[in-house]
């Protein structure tokens, strides 16, 4: 027997290893980033570092893999402005707009945030280092960091004024000079000084413009450039042996210089030079990427010729040196705009939007478009790839819709051109005033001629009927029935709707009413009877903030979401409310809504009262994921009253506090959060309960030694018993389920991670009459 039983563990290990689905374990996060927007490059060895915002991705030229580098899995902020290598000690060098600076050596990070952190007043953003031995000069908007390679710790703040820190844009050294391009001119200063003293800098008067702004310096092959865009002659300059300043490229419009081992770089954004050795003549020169437009932001060259450039929309460009090109890139969205997500079928759609919100829903022109998220694969719908949207003038995109009942069906709002449909993932039309119900908004005169057309907010009904809301209009709600004819409302009535027509999103609920937000005033329910073609029978009632009409914490309305019991829950700009009985909306038994108090630190209080409540989202449990506009991201249990987890950026992989919205996959519990700063996602412990046990998934299975995490047994009841024994039947771990998912963290009933074995997972309803057994092998 002692030998038959390991035989027999590996025969069962191989058998869970090929039915593994997958998946990921329980509280860990996902980035759903764009990398084409990059902002900044660097060659260390055979890597390529390449800068989005809020990323970084790592190209290896050996073997032309990828890797991903974010706030997800080891970055410690967003907001990249700068990446840098020193070449000496193989170190990358990430920089951030306030400050903070994460040092990437041998695959580890170190986060270096006592710039962030520092008591000076300014703008501290990391915008230029350059090595000298042992020690980086820091370029920011309060001065220049002398910064200890070896120790990792600022050394000195140099003053270079007497008036205080002078705002540096980049440095140079030369020989044992110390150049510094600043708003006030060229200074310089020698390093065997002390440079913490002002007196021991000079301001360079011998440059074309000794008092106004250098925008970038570099020194290649012992010769220092300078580039002036407020001189007389706009240009970058070249200083000669009589230290006098010679004109290269007469333009105002370069953006960024830079040494490298193959000759002076230089780029305007729209083209990119490269100078022969000797300093001034042009040895390559280009203005498109063999007919791909450019955006170039950041560029350095290798020594083979090869140039490497970070452009804003095509990712990492390799220019090789028979002028051929390579666009280089992980899989992701064409922006981080994430305004409003949906997601269905395992489908996740994403609109870019973006109207002012909250406030007035000014048009801000956004014309961005909208992504999906299939199979793994985005797909992205802009202007460049689907001309028709630069052609109807698609701006502020603010809802994206996937037909419940049909996964090859999508509609896509704009608050400026009516809406788009996309069937089997290609746009098939575009609808407005001159083809549907909707209406124009008649005090607003489009530049082409064409009808302002506002749609931020689709549901569909249990009878399948597709209902769209229609901002500033008379009839601010429309329907296409499921036989395609088109009707519109007005909403009026004794409790209907007033001047204000601004409707924006839509919820169709369990009791097939429609409750739709009304900007600035409240939410409005409607209910168009036995008949949509017959008005005699419609009811329509306006909740606003006033008692005994709404009860609303305020009038402006956020989001509304139905729970699983159909309660109605509201996010306000002061927090949330609850409908419990939202079935009697429409009757005289109508009841306001009610706000929930919660005890915190041992002090009663409403709620998130006071907070912009953006986002809710119900998870399998029942439970409530809320966004907000500044506070991140709350798990509350069903009733609200616990805080069972917060989200925040200084707390979690979380890129933004401000929340745009939140969908939950209700298979896998992944609840995706759309920041300001783009999309990331946390694997809940719960899934959408099924109608019976099937105990479908056990992840991880095996659980190997080397793994410490949640144990998830998915394919539930909502609210099962789990039940954890071991091959003799004794009891070593109990719980309730999330929905569909129950989570074990492996260990028994007194802590002690259990022994290798085999397990079992007996999972119960609440009736008893559901039942289902689920092997476990665990390796201790």
């Amino acid at each position: 027997m002692k030998y038959f039983k390991p035989n027999f563990l590996s025969f069962l290990f191989l058998i869970i290893v090929l039915q593994l689905p997958a998946q990921s374990s329980v509280g860990t996060w996902k980035d759903y980033l764009n990398y084409s927007k990059t902002i900044g490059v660097a060659k260390l060895n055979d890597q390529v570092y390449t800068a989005t915002r809020n990323a970084v991705f790592i190209y290896n030229t050996a073997d032309n893999s990828l890797e991903r580098l974010n706030k997800v899995n080891g970055l410690s902020d967003v907001n990249i402005v700068l990446i840098s290598a020193h070449q000496p000690s193989e170190t990358i060098f990430i920089g951030y707009a306030n400050g903070n600076m994460d040092i990437l050596n041998n695959r580890s990070i170190f986060n270096f945030a006592a710039i962030k952190n520092s008591s000076v007043v300014g703008d501290k953003a990391i915008r230029h280092i350059t090595y000298y031995e042992n020690r980086a000069f820091i370029s920011t908007g309060v001065g220049i960091l002398e910064f200890d390679l070896d120790r990792r710790e600022v050394r000195e703040t140099y003053t270079i004024s007497p008036s205080g820190n002078v705002s540096t844009n980049e440095t140079a050294v030369l020989n044992d000079t110390l150049f510094a391009a600043t708003n006030d001119g060229l200074y310089f200063g020698f390093l065997q000084n002390d440079l913490t003293i002002f007196s021991n800098w000079e301001l360079d008067l011998s440059t074309p413009a000794p008092f106004t702004e250098v925008k970038n310096c570099a020194v290649q092959n012992g010769r220092l450039y300078a580039n002036i865009p407020a001189a007389p002659t706009p240009a970058l300059y070249m200083r000669n042996e009589n230290f006098l300043w010679d004109t290269l490229n007469q333009s105002g419009s370069i953006t960024k210089i830079a040494s490298s081992p193959s000759g002076l770089l230089l780029t305007s954004g729209y083209y990119i030079e490269q100078k022969e050795s000797e300093g001034i003549h042009t040895k390559v020169f280009f203005s498109n990427y063999g007919g791909k437009w450019m955006n170039a932001k950041s560029l350095t060259a290798d020594a083979d010729g090869v140039i490497w450039i970070a452009d804003d929309g095509l990712g990492l460009v390799k220019r090789n040196t028979d002028n051929s090109f390579e666009f280089i890139y992980p899989d992701g969205p064409a922006t981080n705009r994430a305004f409003d997500i949906d997601l269905k079928h395992s489908q996740l759609w994403v609109a870019t939007g973006a109207p002012e919100r909250p406030g007035t829903w000014n048009n801000s022109f956004i014309l961005d478009g909208f992504y999906s998220l299939i199979n793994g694969k985005w797909r992205n719908y802009t202007h460049q790839s689907n001309p028709e949207l630069l052609d109807t003038l698609f701006f502020d995109v603010p809802k994206v819709y996937v037909d419940p009942d049909d996964e090859n069906q999508v509609y896509v709002g704009s608050y400026f051109s009516g809406f788009a449909s996309v069937q089997n993932q290609e746009i098939e039309g575009f609808y407005s005033d001159y083809n549907t119900s909707l209406g124009e908004r008649t005090e607003y005169v489009r530049s082409d001629g064409l009808s302002w057309v506002g749609v931020a907010g689709f549901a569909k009904d249990h009878l399948g009927n597709t209902w769209i809301t229609n901002s500033y209009t008379n009839n601010p709600l429309s329907v296409k029935t499921k036989s395609g004819t088109w009707k519109s409302f007005n909403l009026l009535g004794p409790n209907g709707l007033g001047t204000n027509k601004n409707l924006l999103d839509v919820i169709v609920t369990q009791q097939n009413q429609i409750w739709a937000i009304v900007n600035r005033g409240g939410i409005v329910v409607f209910d168009p009877g036995s008949s949509i073609a017959d008005d005699s029978d419609d009811k329509v009632r306006l909740m606003t903030a006033q008692i005994g009409k709404g009860g609303l914490p305020d009038n402006e309305v956020l989001c509304i979401s139905e729970d699983l019991d159909g309660e109605i829950w509201v996010g306000t700009v002061d927090g949330v409310a609850v409908f419990y009985s939202p079935f009697d909306a429409l009757t005289d038994r109508f009841s306001d809504a009610r706000k929930i108090l919660v005890q915190q630190n041992g002090v009663y209080q409403y709620l998130l009262e006071g907070q912009q409540v953006s986002s809710i989202a119900v998870d399998g449990a029942n439970r409530k994921w809320i966004g907000t506009f500044g506070a991140g991201v709350f798990l509350m249990s069903s009733n609200g009253t616990e805080e069972i987890q917060r989200f925040t950026v200084e707390n979690s992989p979380l890129i933004s506090n401000m929340i745009n919205d939140i969908v939950i996959d209700p298979k896998t519990g992944e609840v995706f959060m759309a920041t300001s700063e783009g999309i990331v996602s946390y694997i809940s412990d719960a899934t959408q309960g099924l109608p019976a046990n099937n105990c479908s998934s056990v992840y991880p299975n095996p659980v190997r030694e080397n793994y410490s995490g949640p144990i998830s047994i998915t394919g539930l009841m909502r609210d099962s018993q789990v039940r954890i024994t071991d091959t003799r039947g004794n009891l070593i771990f109990k719980t309730v389920s999330n929905g569909g998912k129950a989570v074990w963290d492996g260990k028994n009933m007194d802590g002690q991670r259990v022994a290798t074995g085999v397990y079992f997972a007996l999972s119960t309803d609440t009736e008893g009459e559901s039942t289902c057994v689920s092997k476990i092998l665990v390796i201790k």
